[in-house]
């Protein structure tokens, strides 16, 4: 059976879902094209935070070690290219990052770096 979900709860798992495909929430591009009123703008950046605070307290109980442990578990990330990120170390403010933002970012170093070599 189906599950009735507001409006609110609807558009941020959309949200959610844009962010994992492309990166970004893409409010802030709406708020820069005009395309969404000032009142429409201030709803979505609220349920942006709302999504911001509800995903650092998911993760914070993951470690920057475990989030690299499980990328490596999981294939997405070797040993080799995890060495080959020399210079690489996350600020002691980094815990504070939650950890599917520093999973992608770290993937996308590694990335960077295969296409540079």
């Amino acid at each position: 059976m189906f599950q009735v979900m507001g409006y609110r709860t609807l558009l941020a798992e959309y949200m959610r879902h844009v962010e994992d495909v492309v990166g970004t929430n893409l409010v802030e591009i709406a708020a820069l094209t005009n395309s969404v009123s000032a009142r429409d703008l201030g709803e979505l950046r609220t349920i942006a935070a709302q999504m911001r605070r509800d995903s650092h307290e998911d993760d914070s109980e993951k470690s920057l070690n475990e989030v690299v442990h499980q990328l490596l578990l999981d294939g997405d990330l070797r040993l080799e290219q995890l060495a080959a990120l020399r210079g690489f170390d996350p600020s002691p403010t980094a815990e504070d990052v939650p950890s599917h933002v520093f999973s992608r970012t770290l993937l996308n170093l590694v990335k960077f770096q295969e296409t540079e070599q």
